[in-house]
């Protein structure tokens, strides 16, 4: 299912699964490719509190080939941009669900490779014949600006659509010694096998 209107597109995936000895593990939906950007191109990443890659194309650091999971302490958002400071491509995953999704960016062949994967469930006992659904839909929308025009198109998808979403700022639940509070840490140990989030 694919939608196209005002700059914007959005797809949907089902995949049905009749075979009960076939077991599907993982589904690859969205997928992108964008040719480079003239001028002064950046990949926004949604790692940590927002990474801005510039020239991702030619970029060989860690951070410019990203590829996390969503949500977790690393990854607040579903969502990217590729840009050059006047135009620019959003590419999502808008899920009102906030299900667990990878998210991988990377320059490549000359351009942005994007893409979201989900893991697809199974019931218990079961040999094959699962089914997905995808949550959402993923999209692409050209717009105009940088990093904060993205993240106000990714703004509104949340204020329409992701029950989850407070408009309320600050919150009213939340404690006034908190919402007072200057200082937010994270502590990441890194060992000999990988890295350990605590």
């Amino acid at each position: 299912n694919v939608v196209l209107s005002d700059g914007r597109i959005e797809s949907r995936i089902r995949v049905d699964n009749s075979d009960d000895a076939l077991v599907l593990r993982n589904v690859r939906w969205p997928m992108a490719s964008f040719a480079r950007l003239p001028g002064d191109d950046r990949l926004i990443l949604p790692f940590m509190n927002g990474v801005e890659q510039p020239n991702p194309v030619e970029t060989t650091s860690e951070i410019a080939k990203h590829d996390g999971v969503y949500p977790s302490s690393s990854m607040g958002l579903q969502m990217g941009a590729y840009y050059n400071g006047v135009s620019g491509v959003y590419y999502a995953h808008e899920d009102p669900t906030a299900s667990a999704k990878r998210i991988c960016a990377q320059g490549r062949r000359g351009g942005i490779d994007v893409f979201f994967s989900q893991n697809v469930a199974i019931d218990h006992g079961a040999s094959g014949g699962n089914s997905y659904s995808q949550p959402g839909a993923g999209v692409i929308e050209i717009f105009a600006g940088d990093w904060f025009d993205a993240g106000q198109i990714y703004k509104r998808f949340l204020a329409a659509k992701a029950p989850w979403w407070v408009a309320e700022l600050p919150r009213k639940e939340t404690p006034q010694w908190f919402r007072e509070n200057c200082v937010c840490t994270e502590l990441v140990v890194y060992n000999r096998t990988g890295r350990t989030e605590k």
